[in-house]
């Protein structure tokens, strides 16, 4: 295994826990992370609700998401989880379903035991 490179086994998905009519940048979810202690945020990948991926941790660097399972997993983090009416829901886009996270993940380079190379971003949309 290359230096850097880390085995990943799992792949956990979590939504921001924000309402579905507002929107919450991968900037909103970096200040939120930091108030809470964190040295940013524990994604490696946030999904916009416009399919926009930005990548806000390096693959190489272990997560802060799922204890217990971060040093194997890559965390994946969509935008919502909450209605309008502030209850949790399946706000989900089109391009943040779990065909949408497939489709997206499977054109990855290098998604295989030795994990992924960082870097990624760009519209799933665009690849669909």
């Amino acid at each position: 295994m290359h230096r850097g490179m880390r085995v990943i086994n799992l792949i956990v998905v979590h939504c921001s826990a924000t309402k579905a009519d507002r929107d919450f940048t991968e900037q909103d979810l970096e200040v939120c992370h930091r108030r809470r202690g964190m040295n940013g945020p524990g994604y490696h990948f946030y999904i916009r609700k416009n399919g926009d991926i930005k990548t806000t941790r390096p693959i190489e660097k272990i997560g802060a998401h799922a204890r217990g399972h971060n040093a194997q997993s890559i965390g994946i983090c969509y935008e919502g989880g909450i209605s309008e009416r502030g209850r949790p829901a399946d706000t989900r886009t089109v391009w943040q379903t779990g065909q949408g996270i497939a489709g997206g993940l499977s054109r990855l380079q290098d998604l295989r035991s030795s994990g992924f190379k960082s870097g990624f971003e760009r519209k799933w949309r665009d690849r669909a």
